[in-house]
C-alpha cells in the first residue's frame, strides 16, 4: 500500500498497530472522515500573530559574528 501514501506498521506478533498516511497523496479521499469525526485538517494550529512575529524576525537582517575574534 507504500505506493497510494498509506503505510501499515505491525507489532512484534503481526498484528497492524499504526497507519502512517501521506495527506499529500490522500487529503481528498479524506477529507469527509476527516469531517466527520471533526477533524479541520486546514486550520493552522499556530496562533496567527505569533506566526507574523516569527516571519518578520526571519526576514530581519542577520547579523555575523565571528566567534574566533569575540574575545579579541
Amino acid at each position: 500500500m507504500e505506493q497510494t501514501g498509506i503505510s501499515i506498521e505491525r507489532n512484534s506478533q503481526g498484528v497492524a498497530s499504526y497507519i502512517h498516511i501521506d495527506l499529500s497523496k490522500c487529503r481528498k479521499n479524506l477529507q469527509p472522515f476527516f469531517k466527520e469525526m471533526g477533524i479541520e485538517d486546514e486550520v493552522s494550529l499556530y496562533n496567527p500573530e505569533f506566526v507574523k512575529k516569527i516571519e518578520k524576525r526571519s526576514k530581519a537582517e542577520r547579523v555575523k559574528i565571528d566567534y574566533h575574534n569575540i574575545w579579541k
